[in-house]
């Protein structure tokens, strides 16, 4: 995938990118984010949520959790909240995880996403699939 301008980031912690003409949006996750890193995160993530949903009727995310580790209950709690908020039935959500530990978080905080929801090992495979 071609190199995505870094539209809001936290040092160290995140960055969201954003692809407008396929409508698709990456978080990469960089480490243990803070109560108020992680808001500030999902609002920044719900502005591009909402350009991708407002060009192109759904969206896609792709959430690389690669370089990220397990990431506290308060902060997958805020996620289900926004994931059941925000997610819609033709929606695409792909995770890239480093260990069975952070996708089983990850899956809970979407068990009940009405959104496609995937995992992967790699970022090739995971953009792969969400762009098919």
């Amino acid at each position: 995938m071609d190199r995505l301008p870094v539209v809001a980031a936290i040092k160290d912690r995140y960055a969201i990118q954003y692809h407008a003409s396929r409508g698709l949006v990456v978080l990469t996750l960089m480490g243990f984010l803070a109560s108020e890193e992680s808001k500030t995160c999902l609002s920044q993530l719900g502005d591009q949520w909402a350009n991708a949903y407002r060009s192109h009727g759904r969206v896609l995310l792709l959430i690389d959790a690669s370089k990220s580790g397990v990431q506290s209950p308060v902060i997958l709690d805020e996620l289900r909240h926004a994931n059941a908020q925000t997610v819609g039935a033709g929606d695409r959500v792909a995770f890239v995880v480093s260990s069975n530990l952070l996708k089983m978080q990850f899956r809970r905080a979407t068990r009940e996403s009405p959104a496609a929801v995937e995992f992967f090992l790699s970022t090739d495979a995971a953009e792969t699939w969400i762009l098919a």
